[in-house]
């Protein structure tokens, strides 16, 4: 994923980028955003998984 982002930027900084590739940027990039402030943010749907909280010793 994090190819996958640097490459992204990349075509979207250097202006090489069509349509389709800097609208997925934008809407990564605004998801990243809303997860680094909250990463259960409503809009995005996620919710903790017990088993893997506990597999994990997250809990």
């Amino acid at each position: 994923m994090r190819d996958f982002w640097d490459a992204l930027s990349k075509k979207v900084v250097a202006g090489t980028a069509n349509n389709n590739e800097v609208a997925q940027y934008n809407k990564l990039g605004r998801a990243f955003y809303h997860l680094s402030l909250d990463p259960y943010y409503p809009g995005h749907n996620t919710h903790e998984i017990p088993e893997m909280s506990r597999r994990y010793e997250i809990v």
